[in-house]
């Protein structure tokens, strides 16, 4: 006997086969359904079944409210500041991607201050050949941040709606700026006093308070000219009433039913 337990006799994994040859006993592994090698049997364990365990659970509340972490809003924004000129706060953007310091001519026209002509006048092209502005004037723009920082800055006048003020790579390289990209702060010595100017948060300032506004179309002459020459038609639409002078009134009456043809 193989002294196992589970199975009867019959059915024993360990069987063994005796063979007598001329007296002498020899034992053999029983081939199971033909094969010659004996496949070997895996052991036998018992099964357990397991299930998950209950109760208070530590990571829940962070699985079931965890979100994707936001940028620090300093991160993508540029420098937006204010200023005062000529007793009004206006809005102020410090862009080092300007090659020129820029005033909106809409504060040079409120604030009445004096232009001369630009001694190298050029045109602007914001983002395609299409729409160009030429830009003939510029103004010495006298202003103050704080109580500590006043300034006079040469800037080019152009229609402009982002800010009053843009403040480019001339003010920079003048004022020997330094910035600090992380913390988006401007560092220089002006009249012995270090400054150092900080942005305004996203709060304080209004990104979109332009969108509601329609888009300006801006042609030049000669691509007016040459639109007319194309098209040889032109129409425009005027909310004005045109009044006629009674003596052309009753002639063009006359003659309304007949036309002349081309």
């Amino acid at each position: 006997k193989c002294q196992g337990f589970g199975h009867i006799a019959s059915d024993c994994p360990n069987r063994r086969t005796i063979t007598i040859i001329k007296g002498e006993a020899y034992e053999e592994p029983e081939e199971a359904q033909g094969n010659l090698e004996r496949e070997e049997l895996e052991p036998v364990y018992d099964e357990e079944l397991v299930v998950a365990d209950h109760g208070e659970s530590l990571m829940i509340r962070q699985s079931l409210h965890a979100s994707a972490k936001e940028a620090h809003w300093l991160r993508n924004n540029i420098f937006h500041t204010r200023c005062t000129v000529a007793g009004k706060v206006c809005d102020v953007i410090i862009d080092s991607g300007s090659c020129e310091n820029v005033v909106s001519n809409y504060m040079v026209d409120k604030l009445k201050l004096p232009t001369k002509s630009h001694p190298h006048s050029y045109k602007l092209q914001w983002l395609n050949d299409e729409s160009e502005v030429k830009v003939t004037k510029r103004c010495l723009v006298t202003f103050s941040i704080g109580e500590k920082y006043k300034d006079q800055v040469w800037c080019d006048v152009v229609p402009m709606d982002a800010c009053h003020l843009l403040l480019g790579r001339p003010w920079q390289y003048d004022r020997r700026v330094h910035q600090d990209c992380y913390a988006n702060t401007y560092s220089f010595i002006k009249d012995g006093i270090k400054i150092k100017l900080t942005p305004l948060p996203p709060s304080e300032f209004d990104t979109n308070k332009n969108k509601s506004k329609p888009l300006v179309s801006l042609i030049t002459k000669a691509h007016f000219t040459e639109a007319v020459e194309e098209v040889q038609t032109m129409c425009f639409e005027s909310n004005q009433e045109v009044v006629l002078p009674e003596k052309i009134e009753q002639p063009l009456a006359d003659y309304m039913g007949l036309y002349m043809p081309l």
